[in-house]
């Protein structure tokens, strides 16, 4: 038997069992019975310098904490949000005051709450910005921010929500504007 021979009797043997595995998966993805979110873990990614943690999201908040990874001290630091934080909305301060204890007290920012230590603080068009003036030293966190009352046209979240970071910063003893950048892909973690 040839190898050409060989090759198209298996082909014809089993390519009909390659070719029903593919469509039962492309059904399942059409479906959405198969999706990719349900799969992948929450991620959070940020330039080098920087690192991040306690990052989640729940069906109507968002949340996470940006570390200082840098051979120094910052300040001050500016930290734009993009992408699905725009279905976030500001919410009555006294509802979540307990929100920001405990470890993380004094970083802790929540978008609309004015008190912590952003000193300037806005959204605006579909993009949030903070800037913290506290220094933060290495291995420390710069902010724990968390943004509340999210929806999409009044419903729930969808499984996966994206975030953009662009960071500003100073490192000390420099007179020049440093930037970074970086992407949060979170999970839906359900309530119950």
């Amino acid at each position: 038997m040839k190898k050409g021979q060989a090759a198209l009797e298996f082909l014809i043997t089993y390519g009909w069992a390659i070719v029903t595995v593919l469509v039962a998966l492309g059904a399942l993805a059409y479906y959405q019975v198969l999706t990719p979110g349900d799969v992948l873990p929450s991620t959070c990614q940020v330039s080098p310098g920087f690192g991040c943690k306690n990052y989640k999201a729940t069906e109507k908040t968002i949340e996470f904490t940006l570390l200082n990874g840098m051979v120094g001290t910052i300040k001050p630091v500016k930290i734009t949000f993009r992408g699905d934080v725009e279905y976030c909305s500001n919410f009555d301060d006294s509802l979540y005051e307990d929100l920001c204890t405990g470890q993380n007290q004094e970083s802790c920012v929540i978008l609309g709450q004015h008190e912590w230590i952003a000193d300037d603080e806005f959204c605006d068009d579909g993009e949030c910005s903070i800037t913290v003036q506290r220094p933060a030293q290495i291995g420390h966190e710069i902010v724990h921010v968390m943004f509340m009352n999210c929806n999409i046209d009044g419903d729930v979240m969808k499984d996966r929500v994206n975030v953009e970071l662009e960071i500003e910063y100073d490192q000390e003893g420099e007179s020049v504007q440093h930037s970074a950048d970086g992407k949060l892909s979170l999970k839906i973690e359900k309530l119950n």
